[in-house]
């Protein structure tokens, strides 16, 4: 299962984690397209950019991928 994930610049740290809490994969300097494959599951995907971090939860099901997206506004 794919799951496509889609942010506004790049990611300074970008983390996969079990329902467990236990990091799966970290990257540094990913997107602003990442795409990666994960078994069926429930995950918590962080990204962060200039010291803010969102944070989704996905559930990876059936045949179809899924796509998260992050979006940070420019600072002025």
């Amino acid at each position: 299962m794919s799951c496509a994930l889609h942010t506004t610049h790049v990611c300074r740290r970008l983390a996969i984690a079990d329902t467990r809490g236990n990091t799966l994969l970290q990257l540094a300097n990913a997107g602003p397209l990442t795409n990666v494959v994960l078994p069926e599951g429930q995950y918590r995907v962080s990204a962060s950019v200039d010291g803010k971090t969102e944070t989704k939860a996905v559930t990876v099901s059936g045949k179809n991928g899924k796509d998260l997206h992050f979006h940070w506004t420019a600072a002025r």
